[in-house]
């Protein structure tokens, strides 16, 4: 059950994909938005994530464990044309995971609908993610749902650039429609050189921000921190432990941070604070298979730590 607790809930709306991570000899849900929502619904948010999963076996499973997990399903569409989502996923050494993304799948059929709609109107936080906008419907879908969002409520724009399935429009439209940004190095690297961004990490960051009005820009760097840039300046987090000891699997580690920095910022901690307990939860979401937790104590944990 989601923790209980004294300030006002907050209401958030998650756009994006829903699918299974097929690993070699077993399979968990997943997904970058999906990843997110079931964290800040454990963490006690109001959270409905819009997506879509196949009239199949893994749709059922899907809004089974969605249902089980007393999460909202209201805005989920069932496609009647797409399979449900499903990314073929190996490790190296080191854990890292490589995706094989199968496409068309449901997640590429999202429309828009008054609810989702309405809900976009009256959220407290947007999410949204970069590949569940390869298809021209779902994007199509996003776009028009950006406009019904208040100006003044944060959009938060998490890159995960796969495969193929991104293009310098598209990333420079979802640019211009975020207020918060959370990329990678790998990742800024491509926004460097879509949008010939020079010199210094820092200054990189700056242009960015200025050239999109960006509010906050949040680089993670795996083992070795991660740094935020806002109006008030540059934050830099350096991990003091070795995190690669514990690691079995470093999928879902980003949508973790996301999710716990999320919880920090609308909960007004300090942005150390939030970003020590974003690379604390994301280093825990490393030592399990999988992005999901089964224990709801490491909620109650992380946050207590």
């Amino acid at each position: 059950m989601p923790l209980t607790l004294n300030n006002p809930i907050k209401r958030i709306l998650v756009f994006g994909e829903i699918l299974f991570d097929v690993y070699p000899s077993e399979k968990h849900l997943g997904g970058a938005p999906l990843n997110f929502a079931y964290h800040l619904h454990h963490l006690g948010f109001r959270v409905k994530l819009l997506s879509a999963v196949g009239n199949d076996e893994k749709g059922r499973e899907i809004l089974d464990f969605l249902s089980t997990e007393k999460m909202d399903c209201s805005l989920i569409q069932k496609s009647q044309e797409y399979p449900s989502g499903e990314v073929r996923v190996s490790l190296d050494e080191q854990g890292s995971p490589e995706y094989d993304i199968l496409m068309p799948v449901a997640w590429d059929d999202i429309s828009q609908t008054r609810p989702g709609e309405q809900e976009a109107a009256c959220c407290d936080l947007f999410y949204f993610g970069s590949l569940c906008l390869r298809s021209e419907k779902s994007r199509a879908s996003l776009f028009a749902l950006l406009e019904k969002i208040k100006k003044d409520v944060p959009v938060f724009f998490d890159i995960n650039l796969r495969q193929n399935y991104y293009s310098q429009t598209i990333i420079e439209k979802s640019l211009q429609n975020c207020t918060i940004l959370k990329c990678n190095l790998d990742e800024f690297d491509v926004l460097s050189e879509y949008f010939s961004l020079s010199d210094s990490e820092h200054k990189r960051l700056s242009q960015l921000s200025r050239m999109f009005k960006i509010n906050t820009i949040i680089l993670t760097k795996g083992e070795k921190g991660s740094l935020l840039f806002d109006s008030t300046g540059v934050f830099e987090l350096e991990l003091k432990s070795d995190m690669t000891k514990s690691v079995i699997d470093t999928v879902g580690a980003g949508d973790a941070f996301s999710a716990l920095f999320v919880y920090g910022k609308l909960r007004h901690w300090d942005v150390s604070l939030a970003l020590r307990r974003a690379s604390d939860f994301a280093e825990k979401i490393c030592a399990i298979k999988g992005a999901l937790p089964h224990e709801k104590k490491m909620y109650q944990k992380i946050l207590l730590f």
